[in-house]
């Protein structure tokens, strides 16, 4: 999820039930909105700066789309990036189309590096704004390294003041540093061996890479990748040994981080200080998605139903 800087708005997008649509939620409104951007099938959304966010529309055909959008008016596009590809089994992508529309400064404030999945095959792309271009790199390290049919690629996350990438893998305890310009690995991250689907988050007040490993919230050092701490979050529930938690998101002043547990029906909030849980609502429904608004008002969405929960954070 993610939230204006007035605190005022979310945003979340779930594929199975939002497909090509924006979920929105405005703080004091009586009910959610879904914003229509495409026909794509499912909706990935970015996290940019200044208030700008990018969304990487997802088709089965050969279509590569990315939108650029401000919280001002979220159904606009600011700017598009589109490439129509023509064939991905040769060892060079065939690109048929590649254009940029709109004001393309807005992909300043946005990440450069993004996945893709023309033909639902997933490819990384790299944007270079300024001279509107762009690069798709097949990830050659992927078909021979996991189980393609359960260890998809989630998501590419950018380290901070560096050329380097981290992807996050499904079911996979150890993300992968990756250098685009080599197209070679450099490196695995070893996390809590949880074997979960490691959501990433750098953070801007303190040297640290957070990462979620199925049920356990992992810090690392990011100027050595060297583990500091875990903390498992989520006991296993009704006979299962093991149960995962949801997404988790840093407020703005990174205070708290709030995680959202669907299989115990609340979110909790984690102090970044000392790395302990010292807040806790019970929304009901299973939370998968997760924010916090102005006033200390949790947002969440059903894991199931995408429907809205609410609830104020109370110490625990």
């Amino acid at each position: 999820m993610i939230i204006n800087a007035a605190g005022t708005l979310a945003l979340s997008s779930f594929g199975w039930v939002d497909a090509g649509s924006l979920w929105s939620y405005a703080l004091g409104e009586p009910e959610t909105k879904q914003n229509h951007l495409s026909d794509a099938k499912w909706l990935t959304l970015v996290r940019g700066a200044e208030d700008y966010f990018a969304v990487v529309h997802h088709f089965e055909d050969g279509r590569v789309r990315l939108t650029s959008h401000s919280y001002r008016n979220v159904s606009e596009t600011i700017s598009s990036i589109e490439l129509l590809i023509e064939d991905i089994n040769s060892n060079d992508v065939k690109v048929a189309v590649s254009r940029f529309t709109g004001e393309g400064s807005a992909w300043s404030f946005l990440p450069r590096a993004y996945v893709v999945r023309p033909f639902g095959e997933a490819f990384l792309l790299l944007i270079d704004w300024t001279h509107k271009a762009t690069q798709l790199q097949s990830p050659s390290w992927y078909k021979g390294s996991y189980d393609t049919m359960y260890q998809a690629i989630l998501s590419v996350t950018e380290v901070p003041g560096s050329s380097l990438l981290i992807f996050s893998i499904q079911r996979d305890s150890e993300p992968l540093l990756f250098d685009p310009t080599t197209s070679k690995i450099v490196q695995k991250l070893t996390l809590a061996h949880r074997r979960g689907n490691p959501q990433l988050y750098f953070r801007r007040m303190a040297p640290e890479l957070w990462v979620s490993d199925y049920d356990t919230l992992v810090r690392l050092d990011s100027r050595n990748w060297n583990l500091l701490s875990t903390l498992r979050l989520q006991e296993g529930l009704n006979g299962v040994e093991t149960s995962n938690i949801g997404e988790y998101y840093f407020s703005r002043d990174e205070s708290l981080c709030l995680v959202a547990r669907p299989h115990s029906g609340d979110v909790l909030a984690i102090d970044p200080n000392t790395f302990t849980v010292t807040l806790q609502v019970e929304t009901g429904g299973q939370p998968e998605d997760v924010g916090l608004l102005r006033g200390g008002l949790a947002v969440a969405r059903d894991l199931e139903t995408g429907r809205l929960l609410l609830g104020t954070l109370r110490s625990v």
